[in-house]
């Protein structure tokens, strides 16, 4: 009987080889323990802090088990590819336990993570925790690294409409005025 479901994710479009890597992970893991796959579900261009049943993924698993097609397994690469929030994971958890299906994260330092088991629901609460930290510090270090580089006179994001970027000598951009030998004003 097919009853697994490897659900994969990755942030951006171009994180193809680290979409491939969870894919053969996972499939390595359900051969090793005998877990027969019957979809392998893998997004790319979706955040972590989408909730998962608001992804397209997350639906197809929802509507899955839902429709009670024998679904008893979901195996993942790790946790922060399911959830960077713990309500989300938590609640995504609940729902699992809720339907009988067990959770499995492939990834944890040459271990795995089964959620059927006391201590499998405890570290999967802890952990939950550790990537909405995860989370929330890339996006603070973010802002501060964005926030230095404005301070520095530096270019951050597009060029405005009707400026052009200069390099200059230390290799970083200024805007400057396009140079025009008339000016138009365009017809209303």
């Amino acid at each position: 009987m097919n009853n697994t479901i490897i659900y994969g994710r990755v942030s951006t479009t171009d994180q193809e080889n680290s979409q491939e890597v969870q894919e053969q992970k996972c499939k390595d893991y359900c051969k090793l323990h005998d877990l027969s796959i019957s979809e392998i579900i893998m997004e790319s261009g979706i955040s972590g802090k989408t909730e998962l049943f608001k992804r397209p993924g997350g639906r197809k698993i929802k509507d899955a088990i839902d429709k009670k097609t024998g679904i008893t397994n979901i195996v993942i690469y790790k946790l922060d590819r399911l959830a960077r929030n713990v309500v989300d994971s938590l609640n995504s958890m609940q729902y699992f336990k809720e339907k009988k299906v067990a959770v499995h994260f492939v990834s944890y330092g040459g271990t795995s993570l089964n959620t059927n088991s006391a201590i499998g629901s405890f570290l999967l609460t802890t952990l939950s925790a550790v990537a909405e930290l995860e989370r929330t510090m890339i996006s603070d270090r973010t802002r501060d690294a964005l926030q230095s580089m404005k301070r520095q006179g530096k270019l951050v994001g597009g060029v405005p409409v009707g400026m052009k970027v200069n390099k200059i000598q230390n290799g970083t951009d200024e805007l400057g005025m396009p140079k025009y030998d008339k000016f138009v004003v365009p017809d209303p």
